[in-house]
């Protein structure tokens, strides 16, 4: 079955208002996922090693509800990644993780004299919040509207760091290279992302990375 952005998002859709339990943790450090020997982060969210292996961040609680799964497949998809070596790791709550959704959502519980003015996810009050008293939770099923935009920006971050570290091996413009299947790729040529680790590492990642409107064909996270 090919797996597309619509049909996650309509999956979760449908079970996201089904999870109503949650759980807190007492950690407080902002210690988001960092890279290690030969391995390249991207942000928060995002690790790659040497082995090719893939870590997402998950800072939410799986319950049997699937977040992680798809949390990590929407990671995947962006990234153009081998599912099979794609996987989650658990992180403690920090200003990284932070949920503006839940937070607004909350807001009378929080600031019950005037939580109207914090009731917009994208408002500086929520946002604000959110990052300042993180939590791990999984509740009222927001995990995938709070994490899927910032997982997928550094996932491209990730890819477009990955092509320019390939590009410069084969002395092209790392704009012409795509990933799929956990490789980089241009033509005939390709490189897996273990090889390519620790290398991107040493390139920026652009500004505003490009984020991908479907899937990449064949990419077996499909």
């Amino acid at each position: 079955m090919r797996l597309t952005r619509r049909g996650l998002l309509v999956g979760a859709g449908v079970g996201g208002g089904l999870v109503v339990a949650w759980s807190f943790t007492r950690h407080r450090a902002a210690t988001p996922l960092r890279a290690r020997d030969g391995e390249l982060a991207a942000g928060a969210w995002i690790r790659i090693a040497p082995t090719g292996v893939v870590s997402v961040a998950a800072p939410f609680c799986e319950m049997g509800q699937g977040i992680a799964s798809l949390i990590a497949q929407v990671a995947a998809v962006e990234l153009g990644a081998d599912w099979k070596l794609v996987s989650v790791e658990p992180v403690p709550a920090g200003a990284d993780y932070g949920d503006a959704v839940l937070a607004a959502q909350w807001a009378p519980l929080w600031m019950p004299v005037g939580a109207r003015f914090a009731s917009d996810p994208e408002g500086s009050i929520a946002r604000r919040y959110a990052t300042t008293h993180p939590l791990v939770v999984t509740a009222q099923g927001t995990a995938l509207a709070a994490f899927e935009q910032p997982v997928r920006e550094a996932a491209a971050a990730a890819r477009a760091m990955l092509a320019k570290a390939a590009a410069s091996q084969w002395g092209v413009s790392w704009s012409d290279c795509d990933t799929r299947n956990g490789a980089v790729i241009h033509g005939k040529q390709s490189l897996a992302f273990g090889k390519l680790a620790d290398a991107a590492a040493r390139y920026n990642p652009p500004g505003t990375p490009w984020l991908r409107a479907e899937p990449a064909k064949d990419s077996s996270a499909a």
